[in-house]
């Protein structure tokens, strides 16, 4: 081939790759845009953000309605996070309208758990985000119908049931109990209660306590398929520690979970999970540490807020 028939060859195939190129890039650009994200120009707010309170006390049963209206349909997101304690609970839809009636719940991590501000923020695409601000008082999370029933806080709220140190031959006794240190505090607060063992020889029991417990009426109705057990479980990423949580209910009846990560994580199951045929028999409950089957070894559980809570897992409220 001649070079000049190559330098023609050369041009052609650029140009024909040049507009195959050119073709797929509008080919793939509606696929890429999609529907319209951004407002009209003559998009404008018919109602401007707004909560109906200044403050809301969760505790006795107290909501914020959040508001807002636009002239035409848009996607928008809407972020409560807590000053103070980090929590946070966001709202998404595409709509004209924004009517939510919050009632201090959380997304999964953090509860809002204290006395605090809360900046409430309305994102629309293509627009600054518009701020307002809520005052808040925690929930002590005993409002049966919309949340639960608190059996354990460890930090003071809604008068927990008491609790005392475990026992057994095993338990480590001074590392265990009420504590604050040596792990991270719990998304719900500082206290928490740590439980630490350590056997010679291999052992599936290290030691526990036992609380009395007497679910309200409100929950004592529902099946156990319908009521939830919550708690907060540290782990320390070994593969040796179990938490054994024992009903008394016309005799004993558990469910055993292995504690296998790191960090703070919440754990939810159904009571009939734990084999319990009704709740308004439930009299007692028993926390236990196990399972080293390591001759030599140690293990440890923290646990934290422990909720019963009707019909769905604490974080699907």
């Amino acid at each position: 081939m001649t070079m000049k028939k190559y330098f023609r060859s050369s041009v052609i195939l650029s140009a024909v790759t040049l507009l195959l190129l050119q073709a797929c890039d509008r080919q793939k650009l509606p696929d890429l845009l999609g529907p319209a994200l951004c407002p009209s120009d003559n998009f404008v707010f018919t109602l401007p953000l707004n909560v109906n309170v200044s403050s809301v006390d969760f505790a006795t049963g107290g909501s914020a309605v959040i508001s807002s209206q636009f002239s035409e349909e848009v996607d928008w997101t809407l972020n409560i996070k807590g000053s103070t304690s980090g929590a946070l609970k966001t709202y998404s839809g595409r709509s004209n309208l924004v009517l939510i009636n919050w009632r201090g719940n959380a997304m999964e991590g953090y509860p809002f758990y204290t006395t605090e501000t809360c900046v409430i923020e309305l994102v629309l695409a293509c627009r600054e985000p518009i701020q307002t601000s809520l005052a808040v008082q925690p929930n002590t999370f005993n409002d049966i119908y919309n949340f639960g029933y608190v059996l354990q806080n460890l930090d003071g709220v809604a008068q927990p049931t008491v609790i005392t140190n475990p026992v057994g031959a095993n338990m480590d006794l001074p590392n265990s109990g009420i504590k604050n240190t040596p792990v991270a505090a719990s998304p719900q607060g500082g206290n928490y209660y740590r439980m630490v063992g350590s056997a010679a020889t291999a052992t599936w029991y290290f030691g526990g306590v036992h609380t009395n417990i007497n679910p309200p009426t409100a929950l004592d109705t529902l099946a156990p398929t319908e009521v939830y057990f919550n708690a907060f479980i540290h782990g320390n990423g070994t593969t040796n520690s179990l938490v054994s949580f024992t009903f008394t209910q016309g005799g004993s009846k558990n469910i055993n979970i292995p504690v296998n990560w790191t960090g703070w994580k919440m754990v939810s199951f159904k009571l009939s999970e734990a084999n319990i045929t009704s709740v308004a028999g439930i009299s007692g409950l028993d926390y236990s540490l196990g399972a080293a089957l390591t001759p030599g070894t140690s293990a440890e559980v923290d646990l934290d807020f422990i909720i019963l809570t009707p019909h769905k897992p604490f974080y699907a409220l």
